[in-house]
């Protein structure tokens, strides 16, 4: 199996071409790169990057792992409910008479999850010893020994990550009266981020998954965002080993307040990049009354088998963030010329286009347009037929003619795409029922 180069070539700036095929027999029909091609040629230069990338997933590898999983699924929690609580800890922060409200603070802690637990497949999870890492030993039916050890060093500070909030309702009768009571119960969930969290997964001893999570920094806070703006900065390396060749995935993520910020991932099988992924761009702290992150002059360009790239570029990310989610907004969806006028806010704030081989020919420019769907609603006693408008993405190409995402990928011209995905997740589906 050839590995996957994309480079900028000569002086001409000619790309390397992506040959390899994976004994599949297809061929790269991209061009060079520098040329574009006619509609129809695009279309098929896609659907054979699509199914040459499927070709790379075998659900049959998989099977092991799946199979341990579903018999997991029949072990019971055991002592691993203590495990929970100690790492769930628990604290009210206030509690409120106005309809009986209840607030609570969540931290989870990774530090504390320690100790060695060991099953066996329809048993229960039992705490055999202890432990300055998570150990997890299971017994599967085919009598092989699963491992999982977690290690977690070190502390980046306490973040804020999520807020649930639940109401109950009960009523009693009592003295010829009823009394309806509600009572609310929040609670904010906040975690102790490690500066190393490492995972890994054996089977006989051989390893299947292992992954690292190193943070080199990261603002902590008790609000979703910190003041200064949340920064954070760090790499994930998984490498995963189902039977034969490993896929290995390697990311890196860089966001600091108004300065350079990028994400990079690259997925492999073996020697051969199946996607790369590369963002950069400069952060913008918002202001006080704002959430969001922000950027301005963000690349990024998506590569599939170094055969076909999706590019795209904007100088103010916000109003291209804020347009897609003020035009999806339900008071706003019945409205046509706002939803128009954020579609082209969208389109002025964003460039986006397709390329092949890694060259520089734009194949075809990617836009946003209005689409109008028929609906019928009740209003003042009678059914009234009306529109929502939605956006939609539109592919244009160089000779003029234009297709909607959704007309463009139809079932017909990509049904061998499709069928094989869904073969795949149907394989993948019976072998975890």
């Amino acid at each position: 199996m050839g590995s996957v180069v994309v480079s900028c070539g000569d002086d001409n700036n000619s790309p390397t071409i992506n040959t390899d095929d994976n004994g599949t027999g297809i061929q790269n029909n991209g061009g060079d790169g520098n040329t574009k091609l006619a509609p129809e040629a695009e279309k098929k230069h896609i659907e054979e990057t699509a199914r040459l990338f499927e070709s790379y997933f075998d659900a049959s590898e998989t099977e092991e792992i799946t199979s341990a999983a579903k018999e997991l699924n029949n072990v019971a929690n055991g002592d691993l409910d203590d495990l929970r609580k100690t790492l769930f800890a628990e604290t009210v922060a206030s509690k409120a008479s106005v309809y009986t409200s209840n607030y609570y603070d969540v931290i989870i802690d990774a530090s504390k999850t320690k100790g060695m637990y060991e099953a066996t497949a329809n048993g229960r999870w039992k705490k055999t010893a202890d432990s300055d890492n998570l150990v997890m030993k299971f017994t599967d039916s085919h009598d092989a020994v699963w491992q999982l050890t977690l290690t977690a060093s070190g502390n980046k500070g306490r973040v804020y990550i999520d807020k649930r909030t639940k109401s109950t309702y009960t009523s009693s009768y009592s003295n010829g009266e009823y009394n309806d009571e509600i009572t609310y119960t929040q609670r904010k969930y906040y975690i102790d981020v490690p500066a190393q969290t490492k995972v890994v997964l054996t089977r006989q001893g051989v390893e299947k998954v292992n992954c690292v999570v190193n943070i080199s920094e990261l603002a902590s806070g008790t609000d979703y965002r910190p003041n200064p703006l949340s920064k954070a900065k760090g790499t994930v390396a998984v490498t995963l080993t189902p039977q034969n060749q490993p896929y290995v995935v390697n990311a890196d993520f860089c966001y600091l307040p108004n300065s350079k910020c990028w994400a990079n991932t690259t997925v492999k099988k073996g020697s051969t990049t199946l996607l790369n992924e590369r963002c950069e761009g400069t952060s913008v702290a918002p202001s006080s009354s704002e959430k969001d992150l922000n950027g301005k002059n963000i690349t990024c360009t998506v590569d599939i088998l170094g055969r076909l790239q999706v590019r795209m570029s904007s100088d103010d990310v916000r109003k291209v963030y804020e347009a897609y989610k003020n035009a999806g907004a339900y008071d706003n969806r019945t409205n046509e010329s706002y939803v128009k006028g954020c579609s082209d806010v969208i389109n002025a704030n964003l460039n986006a286009k397709l390329t092949n081989n890694g060259g520089s020919a734009e194949q075809a420019t990617v836009k946003t347009t209005v689409r109008a769907k028929n609906y019928t609603y009740y209003s003042n006693g009678s059914y009234v037929n009306g529109y929502r408008y939605s956006l939609d993405a539109v592919l244009n190409f160089h000779d003029g003619t234009s297709y909607a995402f959704e007309e463009y990928f139809s079932k017909s011209y990509f049904n061998d795409v499709i069928n094989t995905f869904n073969n795949f997740v149907d394989k993948i589906n019976a072998q975890v029922k």
